[in-house]
């Protein structure tokens, strides 16, 4: 990005960084590395200026914890917040004694509060976002972008911004795209709905877009006969290890309810995976501990009406907590995930699928055939 903006002829002070570090789906004390990495390609490149910095935890918040956007917003526009003197400190200077006073682990790189960068002391705003810029907002996952990019949005009016985001955010947020996404002729609801097959869509704030947008291929479109639910995450706790249960037990008691009167419910527990970020192992024993017990309440529910429960995860994180070098490991997996169908007397064609099997095999179970082809079908396959 940086060789292009210089292509274009913007001078160094035209590109300003925004930057939010991560310190969950990387290992925890890396934020230290990439800021080193991009100061020296910016100081190669002679072209941009780091204008802020801070965690994910604020800038990418999808919970609707509304004040921490507002904690990164009221700098990124007014200058007003946390102050980062470039003229005492460095950046990579600040976060390391950061790491030795407050967190030794580096998990801290996800929940730095948003600092300002003065550059000038004559000119501490120098670098906010003003009147007519252009924001590129790198983000590709639309879930971790929305709230954010409302919130710009919101001052279109006043700021006459030109806005370009990586992906596609959403039916309701009108950006410039820079990728647009390959279509995605059929979904599982689409196929469902098709078939006049009832579908409800559960989950906690936290997961809440996994159920919906992206189940039904990044679209917000809610399809005939579909119901979707989101429940609450508790906002009275900072991180969720400090209360591992989350909101799983009103999760499995909105999906007996709605399995009153559809056929499908489709649930998301995000305990293991949100927990399993924060590296607290207790939290996460508590955490997987309560899973079980409401995932078992809810098939054995499934069973008592005759239905069939098929459980799985889209990837790992809380079975390796600790690396093999000994550290904290507080990233998602790539391991193997189980494909559970409790009908113990369905004939399971191969012990090994993907993902993409699960669609065609839910609608199997219907006897519905998944529709075919590379572009407007399903590329995977039924399991049964």
């Amino acid at each position: 990005f940086l060789k292009f903006a210089k292509d274009q002829g913007l001078n160094k002070d035209q590109v300003v960084l925004h930057i939010f570090t991560d310190g969950r789906d990387v290992s925890g004390g890396t934020a230290v590395k990439y800021i080193k990495e991009l100061e020296s390609e910016i100081v190669k490149k002679n072209i941009g200026v780091i204008g802020s910095f801070g965690g994910r935890y604020y800038g990418m918040d999808r919970a609707g914890n509304h004040e921490r956007i507002e904690h990164v917003t009221e700098i990124l526009f007014n200058a007003k917040g946390n102050i980062l003197n470039l003229h005492e400190t460095s950046i990579a200077d600040f976060i390391e004694n950061q790491y030795v006073e407050k967190d030794p682990t580096g998990k801290i790189d996800e929940y730095f509060e948003h600092y300002l960068c003065v550059h000038d002391h004559e000119n501490p705003k120098k670098y906010i976002i003003e009147k007519n810029d252009g924001i590129f907002f790198f983000n590709f996952r639309a879930d971790r972008a929305k709230q954010l990019t409302k919130a710009i949005l919101d001052k279109q009016e006043e700021y006459n911004l030109h806005f370009v985001s990586m992906a596609k955010y959403g039916e309701d947020l009108v950006t410039d795209v820079a990728f647009t996404p390959a279509a995605i002729v059929t979904t599982l609801g689409k196929e469902l709905s098709a078939k006049g097959i009832k579908h409800a869509h559960i989950s906690e704030s936290e997961k809440f877009p996994h159920v919906t947008f992206f189940m039904n291929g990044q679209s917000d479109i809610v399809q005939d006969g579909e119901m979707q639910k989101k429940i609450e995450s508790r906002t009275d706790v900072k991180t969720h290890d400090e209360a591992p249960e989350m909101k799983s037990k009103e999760i499995v008691d909105a999906a007996i309810e709605a399995l009153q009167d559809h056929d499908v419910v489709i649930i998301n527990f995000p305990n293991t995976d949100v927990v399993g970020h924060t590296g607290n192992m207790q939290a996460v024993v508590k955490a997987a501990e309560t899973v079980d017990m409401e995932t078992k309440r809810l098939a054995d529910y499934i069973q008592s009406v005759g239905g069939i429960s098929l459980i799985t995860a889209d990837h790992g994180n809380a079975e390796v907590m600790i690396d093999e070098g000994g550290a904290m490991h507080v990233a998602h997996t790539t391991n193997l995930v189980p494909f559970i169908v409790t009908d113990t007397a369905m004939e399971i064609k191969r012990p090994m699928g993907t993902l993409a099997d699960i669609a065609p095999t839910v609608l199997k179970l219907f006897g519905v055939d998944a529709p075919l082809g590379v572009v407007e079908g399903m590329s995977g396959k039924s399991i049964v």
